[in-house]
């Protein structure tokens, strides 16, 4: 039960975050939503940071998982960039709070610079391996 209610203290959040405004949303907010106590939300979360750390997680996992070689090929078909191209956006939709907010988040949030400065280091190198395809494959210059 208490693993339930962890998932679902982010799912709210998430939406919450989307919709509202990651500013706008305070923990009391998102217990109040979920009609539980603020100190049952606090059992899990010690504060809204911790909440955006485990969205970040999230974030992390699907982002790194979007951008992995498929198909075991180098040279990459067409098919399978447009596929990088519907999931990115697709993960961008679903964590738009996150794009939006990324500056007031990596200020606020202790710890999440660093990491996202390892994401984006990351999703960078991947990310040339995908357009080196696209100019071996005579796509693009």
């Amino acid at each position: 039960m208490a693993r339930q209610t962890r998932t679902l203290i982010l799912e709210t959040a998430l939406v919450m975050f989307n919709t509202q405004g990651e500013p706008n949303v305070t923990t009391n907010h998102i217990a109040d939503e979920l009609g539980i106590s603020p100190g049952n939300l606090y059992y899990h979360f010690a504060n809204k940071e911790e909440i955006v750390l485990c969205l970040y997680e999230r974030i992390e996992a699907q982002l790194e998982a979007i951008l992995a070689p498929r198909d075991g090929a180098q040279a990459q078909s067409f098919d399978t960039v447009l596929r990088y191209l519907d999931d990115v956006f697709g993960h961008l939709w679903e964590f738009r709070f996150f794009y939006r907010d990324v500056n007031s988040l990596l200020r606020d949030v202790p710890g999440l610079r660093e990491r996202y400065r390892d994401l984006a280091e990351r999703v960078r190198v991947r990310s040339r391996a995908i357009f080196d395809s696209m100019v071996t494959a005579g796509w693009m210059d």
